[in-house]
């Protein structure tokens, strides 16, 4: 990639990060790790003029990879909470239905 495209691509804000659906940041963060993979080479061969956009396209990767995982955490919570509610519910429902039953000494 050449330097004028890194230049013109600036580095996206979490703002923007978290307001994009998990399927969004995996196509970004692939075209993040390419970008990178790239830039790396060209340090390697001596044509980066500018190595310090290794480490920014780093922790651009790491950005994606987190924000990736706390929403996959958030959403995991949300379904366990639903769940959980649905069984304290289902629970209510069938304790409330449940007569107590009187024992009979003889019947064993």
């Amino acid at each position: 990639m050449s330097s004028k495209k890194q230049e013109v691509r600036s580095r996206k804000s979490v703002a923007d990060l978290r307001s994009k659906s998990i399927e969004e940041l995996q196509k970004l963060l692939a075209v993040s790790r390419a970008d990178l993979l790239e830039a790396q080479k060209s340090l390697k061969a001596n044509e980066l003029a500018n190595p310090r956009v290794v480490s920014k396209m780093k922790r651009e990767v790491a950005r994606i990879l987190t924000i990736i995982h706390e929403t996959e955490i958030t959403e995991k919570g949300k379904e366990v909470g639903s769940k959980k509610q649905e069984a304290e519910s289902d629970e209510l429902q069938t304790s409330s239905l449940k007569l107590p039953t009187k024992a009979t000494k003889g019947a064993k």
